[in-house]
C-alpha cells in the first residue's frame, strides 16, 4: 500500500486498519480486483492479524471486499448500481445542506467554506492532484459541518466509498480546475442565498463522472463489474 498515514492517538487498531484500507481503496492504490492478504497488511501496519481481519469483515459487509473461502480476499469491482445509489443519497443530502446554508445571514459562519476554496486553489497552483482530491471531499464535509449535518454525512460513509472510487478514477481524466470552479460556484450561490441555483450546480457536480463513463469502461474494463 502507498497510503500509510500515522495512527491517531484515539484510534483503536481496528479503526486504524479500516481507515488505511479505505484510503488505499478510494485512492485506487488497492485497485478493483486486487488480491490482498491479512498477513501482509498486518506486517505493513505493524499490527496483529485480528484488527485486520475485523476490518476485512466490515468492508465485506458493505461490498468493498470480496472474501472467497480457500481462495483469498479481493477488492470488489466497481458496481455501478451501488455508485448510483451512493450518488442519489449524496444528492438528496447535499441539496438540503445547501438550502440550509443559503439561509445563513452571518457571512462569518461561512468562513470555513472560503478556507477550503483557498486550500484548493493553492493545490491547483502547485499541481498537487492527490492533495486536491482529499480537499474535494473535505469541501463537502465542511458544508455539512457548517449546516450542523455532520452526523448525517457520516451515515452515508460506507456506501459513499463506491461513489468515491469512480470519482477518483474519473479525476485522472477530469481537469481539477473544473471541479474547483464548480465548488466556487456552489459557494457563490450559497452567499447569494440562491438555493435553487446551488441545488442545480450540486446536481451537475455529482454527475460529472457520467459524462466520461463509457470512456472509463473502455479504458479500465477490468475495474467495472459487468451488468
Amino acid at each position: 500500500m502507498t497510503v500509510t498515514p500515522k495512527k491517531n492517538e484515539k484510534e483503536t487498531n481496528r479503526e486504524y486498519a479500516l481507515r488505511v484500507l479505505e484510503e488505499n481503496i478510494i485512492s485506487l492504490e488497492l485497485a478493483p480486483g486486487d488480491k490482498i492478504s491479512e498477513t501482509e497488511i498486518a506486517k505493513e501496519l505493524n499490527l496483529s492479524r485480528t484488527p485486520i481481519r475485523e476490518a476485512f469483515i466490515e468492508l465485506e459487509g458493505v461490498n468493498i471486499l470480496e472474501i472467497r473461502p480457500q481462495i483469498g480476499t479481493f477488492i470488489s469491482l466497481i458496481d455501478l448500481d451501488l455508485v448510483e445509489e451512493a450518488r442519489f443519497l449524496r444528492l438528496i443530502l447535499e441539496k438540503e445542506i445547501s438550502r440550509i446554508l443559503c439561509e445563513i445571514e452571518d457571512s462569518f459562519m461561512l468562513m470555513p467554506m472560503e478556507e477550503q476554496l483557498f486550500k484548493q486553489r493553492l493545490c491547483l497552483e502547485h499541481n498537487k492532484r492527490r492533495e486536491f482530491y482529499g480537499l474535494d471531499n473535505e469541501f463537502h464535509k465542511t458544508l455539512a459541518a457548517i449546516a450542523n449535518r455532520s452526523r448525517s454525512y457520516e451515515l452515508i460513509h460506507n456506501i459513499q466509498i463506491h461513489f468515491d472510487r469512480i470519482r477518483k478514477l474519473n479525476l485522472k481524466r477530469e481537469r481539477c480546475q473544473g471541479i474547483y470552479q464548480q465548488h466556487k460556484s456552489i459557494a457563490d450561490a450559497i452567499k447569494e442565498h440562491d438555493a435553487e441555483k446551488a441545488a442545480n450546480i450540486i446536481t451537475n457536480h455529482l454527475s460529472n463522472y457520467e459524462t466520461d463513463l463509457e470512456k472509463l469502461k473502455k479504458i479500465h474494463p477490468e475495474y467495472i463489474k459487468e451488468d
